[in-house]
């Protein structure tokens, strides 16, 4: 298990293991935790104990140490100057935390995406910067909805369940499960670790400022003096919500709590079950004559 000094971990959650050949990269061993798959790679009793039994005590360890993954705790993340953008991912190593390839990594550009975490203790996901987009899947739902200039909520406050179990980040054709394995107990000192983040993160944004940002460095468009008509919205332009649990059904469909990725919000939604095909005969009826 991890201790509350533990931000977050990564695992490589793509079929051909491009996400963990990443992860083995020079630039990431400060992050770098090696699968052991339950072999001791060191002693752990003397030589005069009894060697455990297969199956006896906790399997808990060796389950999270069964593949290779990034550890990223406080007491490194804390070290690191240029969090103006909170942990930065990317193929750029001058300013990428996590590298995802060197450059030229297909699909992914050198500052693909960023995770931050804001005043309230709400963990985001932010893609501004990315050419070809990021895309955020829960329980896996939306893994392939890329997006750019977009962002996602990855977690509550400390301490507020919600019943998200996996969440993934996909770039380019990598793909990694992303957890923060103290944020649901909410201990003090893993609190006290995050809002210690929060601040490190605001002294380098103030540090590099030189002058106030226009938009172009928000990442944001202006929007023109002459409003554009309105035309429906592209697949990459709509809103993404999270399906999160049924809370009713009925005849005519079934509702369900939404999380909308991009603000957090959550609200209910029904989805109309089809109307019946009153031309489409069951296999016990007569053929017409």
């Amino acid at each position: 298990m991890y201790g509350p000094d533990i931000f977050t971990v990564l695992t490589a959650h793509d079929q051909k293991n491009k996400a963990g050949s990443a992860f083995e990269l020079e630039h990431n061993s400060r992050w770098f935790c090696k699968a052991a798959g339950g072999v001791a790679v060191e002693p752990i009793i003397d030589s005069r104990e009894t060697t455990p039994a297969e199956g006896s005590g906790s399997d808990t360890d060796d389950e999270v140490s069964a593949v290779d993954r990034l550890v990223v705790p406080f007491n490194k993340l804390l070290t690191l100057d240029s969090l103006q953008d909170g942990l930065q991912l990317g193929t750029n190593p001058a300013s990428s935390h996590v590298l995802l390839g060197h450059r030229g990594t297909k699909g992914i550009s050198g500052k693909q995406c960023n995770i931050i975490v804001d005043q309230a203790l709400h963990i985001w996901l932010h893609d501004y910067e990315s050419t070809h987009g990021t895309a955020v899947g829960q329980n896996g739902q939306n893994q392939t909805e890329v997006r750019r200039k977009e962002t996602w909520i990855l977690a509550y406050a400390p301490g507020i369940a919600d019943e998200i179990e996996e969440r993934t980040i996909h770039c380019g054709s990598l793909a990694i499960k992303i957890e923060f394995p103290n944020h649901a107990e909410a201990s003090a000192r893993y609190v006290k670790n995050l809002r210690a983040f929060v601040k490190k993160c605001w002294e380098a944004t103030e540090k590099s400022k030189v002058e106030p940002p226009g938009v172009e460095a928000l990442g944001l468009d202006s929007e023109p003096a002459t409003q554009a008509p309105t035309e429906a919205p592209t697949s990459r332009e709509r809103l993404i919500y999270y399906e999160v649990k049924k809370i009713g059904e009925g005849t005519f469909g079934r509702v369900h709590k939404v999380v909308k990725a991009r603000d957090g919000k959550v609200f209910a939604a029904k989805t109309f079950n089809p109307p019946p095909n009153k031309n489409k005969r069951r296999r016990d009826e007569p053929d017409p004559e």
